[in-house]
């Protein structure tokens, strides 16, 4: 398994449990960190976030779901860049919106890794996510 991957699974381990753990995500998170979520059913504008505003996110998805977990199916790697297939779940914590409490969900996605000196420094998110109920 390469470093990179390595990385890769500490991190959807720490976004899994909606770590505060600040240190342990600046272990694999570079400071200049970019994330794109292209539109989709949860987020229809999709949206560009640096570090600061995707912790909020992580600290937002700690108080609307009760648990989230990420399922590889596949991994591609090419140098400084893995490609990742994954079976998103999780279970709505509380009403929000058009989501309500007890609820599944689950997404596939193709997410799109960027790595620099070890670090991950680019997030690409591409998530198809099942009808809600």
């Amino acid at each position: 398994m390469s470093t990179n991957t390595m990385v890769l699974k500490k991190y959807l381990q720490l976004v899994e449990t909606f770590t505060e753990d600040a240190e342990a995500l600046k272990a694999v998170l570079d400071p200049k960190v970019e994330f794109i979520e292209y539109p989709n059913a949860i987020n229809p504008k999709g949206q560009v976030r640096q570090l600061a505003q995707a912790l909020k996110g992580l600290e937002m998805g700690r108080k609307i779901l009760a648990w989230q977990k990420y399922e590889i199916s596949e991994i591609l790697e090419n140098a400084d860049r893995l490609f990742v297939e994954a079976l998103w779940s999780g279970q709505v914590a509380i009403d929000v919106g058009h989501l309500k409490k007890d609820q599944k969900l689950s997404a596939h996605c193709a997410i799109r890794f960027d790595f620099e000196h070890g670090k991950i420094i680019r997030q690409v998110n591409y998530d198809c996510y099942e009808p809600f109920a």
